[in-house]
């Protein structure tokens, strides 16, 4: 296994972007209907089978991913052990267009709806106020450009090239903008090359863990062509003064230059973690 760390120093940069040479991965599947889209991905992109993602308090989450005979994502199972040891999990139903989200002994359903491409446009609990949903919005190329939740909770993306640049999220609490940095090494560029967000700062209903594997399986666009290796966060909460982080990120990759682990750390939370990848292919 190759080990590569990258330090530097953080202006301006990316979160996360294109999955590589489109190739379908299947249109209507058995069991849903001829009628539900899936995400195109690319021919080297990898399924997440476990996420494992250890915090420095102590904390550990182990995520478990299940897919369909057509490697269509059909679940997500998140365990945490730590101060407090909480269980969640959706099971994703594409027939009628719902996930189901259950935290500890609640379930709570919400409704979906897809565009063309596979891609979630909205997700929401009907039974719910609208802070409970999130509507997403896409560019031609079908990188996320907004998710909104209200017209005082939203967050926009800004891309280059396919890659994620910043993304500056809004609520009536706070501010935050958050940069993305890249290698500069023409010869040594990260090179996403499984297709995968292993960061996942996008506005969802679920779970950091839950997200990083919906989005990697294109269900929330596209992801970054280039693993970012810096993030900056300025935080701006009313009436207090902004605060600056920044932080490395490193990667381990195997023999074929898939990534196996991330480390890096968490500025909202002031924590470092390592996550652990196992794929299911």
């Amino acid at each position: 296994m190759k080990k590569f760390k990258i330090i530097m120093t953080f202006a301006l940069a990316v979160v996360m972007a294109a999955c590589g040479d489109d190739e379908p991965s299947g249109g209507g599947s058995g069991g849903y209907g001829s009628d539900v889209p899936f995400p195109q991905l690319g021919a080297n992109h990898k399924r997440i089978s476990t996420l494992k993602r250890e915090y420095s308090n102590g904390m550990m989450q182990t995520l478990t991913a299940t897919y369909d005979g057509k490697n269509h994502l059909t679940g997500v199972k998140v365990d945490t052990e730590g101060p407090t040891n909480t269980s969640e999990s959706i099971t994703i139903d594409y027939g009628t267009r719902t996930i189901a989200y259950k935290q500890s002994i609640r379930t709570t359903t919400y409704e979906f709806t897809l565009d063309s491409k596979g891609r979630i446009t909205h997700v929401g609990n009907p039974r719910s106020s609208a802070q409970d949903e999130v509507n997403y919005t896409y560019d031609n190329n079908g990188d996320l450009t907004m998710s909104q939740r209200s017209t005082t909770n939203f967050a926009n993306y800004t891309w280059y090239d396919g890659r994620l640049m910043r993304f500056t999220a809004k609520s009536i609490e706070k501010e935050q903008q958050v940069a993305y940095t890249y290698s500069a090494d023409a010869d040594n560029p990260f090179p996403n090359k499984g297709g995968i967000d292993p960061i996942a700062n996008i506005q969802s209903p679920f779970s950091v863990m839950m997200t990083i594997v919906m989005r990697s399986e294109g269900m929330m666009g596209n992801v970054s062509n280039l693993l970012p290796i810096g993030v900056s966060t300025k935080t701006q909460y009313t009436g207090q003064d902004l605060v600056s982080k920044s932080s490395a990120i490193t990667y381990s990759l195997d023999s074929n230059g898939f990534v196996t682990a991330v480390s890096g750390y968490d500025n909202v939370n002031d924590l470092s973690y390592t996550l652990t990848i196992t794929y299911a292919n």
